[in-house]
């Protein structure tokens, strides 16, 4: 058996767990600390709290800032523009 490497192994467990596609009642995930690969779900079932949600809402609208600011700069057809990553937790 072929020991993959951990973060494929991550992405296959993200991907492979209980779909959340056929959930409607969630919209922000939050991942569960105590997750194992075993586990059924990697998110926790606990809503996102006020202050989280602000967080994260803030730093998306920073970043959609810094990209219109950079697009600006460089023009839309120029190739040397680089995406900008967020991470959110």
């Amino acid at each position: 058996m072929r020991i993959l490497p951990t973060k494929q192994r991550l992405l296959e467990f993200f991907l492979s767990s209980e779909s959340v596609k056929q959930r409607s009642d969630l919209f922000f995930l939050q991942p569960d600390r105590c997750c194992v690969p075993s586990s059924p779900h990697w998110f926790s079932s606990s809503p996102l709290d006020g202050d989280t949600m602000e967080a994260m809402l803030a730093r998306l609208l920073t970043v959609r800032e810094l990209q219109d600011r950079r697009s600006q700069s460089f023009g839309p057809t120029d190739n040397r523009r680089h995406h900008v990553h967020m991470f959110l937790f």
